[in-house]
């Protein structure tokens, strides 16, 4: 049996648009590269990040830390989604 050879490819273009992200579990996420803030509710935050719209749905939401370089969202995170 032939052995198959894997190929990685390092960044995929929608890695080199995206802002990086991190959860910790679905209380809290760090997200770089945050240009503006569009909607700010409890239950709803949309911001703008390079080049598309990232908003996070859930309950209790808020803004824990805001500065140039990142933001920092906690509260119930349901669902994220993402707009071009």
């Amino acid at each position: 049996m032939k052995e198959k050879k894997l190929i990685v490819k390092p960044y995929t273009e929608f890695a080199i648009h995206s802002p990086r992200m991190i959860l910790y579990r679905n209380q809290e996420a760090v997200i770089e590269g945050c240009k503006k803030i569009l909607i700010y509710t409890d239950n709803m935050i949309r911001f703008q990040a390079k080049k598309q719209e990232i908003c996070f749905y859930g309950s209790g939401l808020s803004l824990k830390s805001l500065n140039s370089e990142n933001i920092i969202i906690t509260g119930m995170i349901d669902k994220i989604e993402y707009f071009a």
